[in-house]
């Protein structure tokens, strides 16, 4: 079945032979001249996109599109104008729109990006390929704008393979918006690609982060997203080099956030919004951990990435583990279960011990992190003086961020808590199974002079 396209410009004459080029590539068109004549024929009409001019009288094409929102926000909206210098496309895409075409722009360039909008199953285009040639990403993942020299691909029903989004070209939030409103969730890019976009996206963060022009809120986004991006490629794929070397770049990018305490304050708060809740609990350890070194003197360039790698990593092993056993709370397992769970620290040194770059304070962290002075912990009941006082900072900021962060199994103390209530509850109920000493300088952190830091 023909794809459907509604074409407004007020300029008769160009629309005709933009009309024509479409009809001749197998599109069935509708051309009016004002934006109100357009609203009119969609009452009557479903359309699979719309091409509009910007620059029209009585309304221009952003009121048009405003208009059309009000009723239907899901048909893909492209806009074009011969004015790219007075508004510039940047300004056009955060509207929503899927597209812009700056005028004069030839008929290839337009089909291109109207393919790539409307791809379907029947495109002569798509191919067969392994999947493992390929790395997929969630659709949330990617950035909009400039993508780089690399390309984009969906996968089709059919398992086949179909480039969407060309080296170099504009991925606008409008076009993420369509493809989620047809149901993906996520893109692909070949593995030689991958590694470039890992890249693009930490080059980009640490760029904001150092730009004085960019507002606070943008720069805690791009820290936050930083490091779910990377924490979600490790849990999904494992430790690499080239990972691994992301995440060092990661610690430096949180250390300066965590000198500014408003923006700390920012990104400790947005840790809840992440779907994941094992990244959003493992960034919140190692954040909370890094402080707590902090605080403790440790300042040393080396304990603190210890310190932020095992706190990043220690929950990996519950990533070898059932949706139906990490999802619900840990009063809830069986006996059975609880034994399964008990050994995630010893999964996630079996995962990383053959690594090289994982240095084995790292992994004393990951092994006892769950260990306590009263010798009632697991997986080994080490006594007090056995306990690397490393894996013992961890288990501090582990168990307060059960508490405030969306966690795994944190749903056996109920609803998340203030800030205040959970450090009652860590000395109250929790303050022997830790490290008496480095408790105390942990609650410091939150102490009035401090406070708007926590």
């Amino acid at each position: 079945m023909k794809k459907q396209i509604l074409l407004v410009d007020d300029d008769a004459a160009y629309a005709n032979v933009v009309h024509r080029v479409l009809m001749k590539s197998g599109y069935d068109v509708e051309t009016v001249y004002q934006p109100t004549q357009g609203l009119q024929l969609l009452k009557l009409k479903k359309f699979d996109l719309i091409l509009s001019d910007f620059k029209m009288p009585k309304m221009n094409g952003l009121q048009f599109f405003e208009e059309i929102r009000k009723t239907d926000s899901s048909v893909p909206f492209v806009i074009m104008t011969g004015f790219a210098n007075e508004h510039q496309p940047e300004s056009v895409i955060q509207t929503g729109a899927s597209g812009f075409l700056a005028k004069p722009f030839n008929s290839e360039s337009m089909l291109k990006l109207f393919k790539a909008i409307l791809f379907d199953e029947s495109d002569q285009e798509a191919f067969e390929a392994p999947e493992v040639e390929f790395r997929e990403l969630g659709i949330d993942e990617f950035i909009s704008g400039k993508i780089g020299n690399f390309n984009i691909f969906v996968r089709l029903e059919s398992g086949r393979f179909l480039k969407v989004v060309h080296s170099g070209e504009e991925l606008t939030p409008g076009r993420l918006l369509a493809y989620k409103k047809r149901g993906l969730t996520s893109l692909y890019l070949k593995l030689e690609d991958y590694q470039k976009y890992v890249d693009m996206q930490l080059k980009l963060a640490q760029a904001v982060t150092q730009s004085q022009v960019v507002s606070r809120e943008k720069r805690v986004a791009f820290v936050r997203r930083s490091n779910e991006f990377v924490l979600h490629q490790i849990f999904s794929f494992g430790v690499d080099e080239h990972l691994f070397q992301h995440v060092k770049n990661l610690m430096e990018l949180n250390i300066k956030t965590l000198a500014q305490s408003d923006e700390l304050l920012n990104l400790i708060g947005s840790l809840n919004s992440i779907s994941d809740q094992m990244i959003s609990h493992s960034m919140g350890v190692s954040i909370y951990s890094t402080l707590l070194a902090k605080a403790l003197g440790w300042d040393s360039q080396d304990a603190l990435f210890n310190i932020y790698v095992g706190a990043l990593f220690h929950d990996m092993g519950l990533r070898t583990m059932p949706l139906s056993m990490t999802q619900k709370p840990y009063v809830d397992y069986t006996a059975e279960e609880l034994k399964e769970y008990q050994r995630h620290p010893l999964i996630a040194l079996d995962m990383l011990k053959g690594f090289p770059d994982i240095t084995t304070e790292v992994l004393l962290i990951i092994a006892q992190h769950h260990e306590s002075p009263t010798g009632n912990g697991f997986p080994a009941g080490l006594s007090d003086a056995l306990i690397f006082p490393m894996a013992k900072v961890v288990a501090i900021a582990d168990e307060f961020c059960e508490l405030v962060i969306k966690s795994p199994g944190s749903a056996s103390h109920g609803v998340l808590r203030s800030h205040v209530d959970a450090l009652k509850f860590l000395t109250q109920i929790k303050g022997s199974f830790l490290d008496q000493k480095m408790l105390e300088v942990f609650l410091g952190l939150f102490s009035s002079t401090k406070k708007g830091a926590a």
